[in-house]
């Protein structure tokens, strides 16, 4: 069991397969931050990891309580399938109207 926020966060980076000054550069953080923690995590530095280390399960990493990594389900809202379908649609409206485009130039 790991007893600090710190440690956590040392097991998660290690899970990774990553160093702790990758991690840092990923979350815009000077490379020494993982070892200046003292009891916790400031918000805005968790809201920077929750952002950019989805699957980490923010509780566990605070409290110790729980699973270090997020069930698949809890890492996408519920609707994401449906959100991406509408992306692709208007992707696919996007490339249709680029095309009419290019045929209207080549026309001239």
């Amino acid at each position: 069991m790991y007893t600090s926020v710190k440690e956590r966060l040392k097991e998660y980076i290690s899970f990774k397969k990553i160093s702790e000054r990758e991690f840092c550069r990923t979350i815009n953080v000077a490379g020494t931050y993982v070892n200046s923690i003292r009891v916790s995590i400031q918000p805005d530095k968790l809201q920077r990891i929750a952002l950019q280390f989805p699957d980490l399960n923010t509780s566990w990493l605070l409290t110790g309580e729980g699973e270090m990594i997020k069930k698949a389900t809890e890492q996408f809202p519920a609707d994401f399938m449906e959100i991406l379908r509408e992306k692709d649609r208007q992707i696919a409206e996007k490339d249709a109207q680029i095309k009419r485009l290019f045929d209207l130039l080549e026309k001239k």
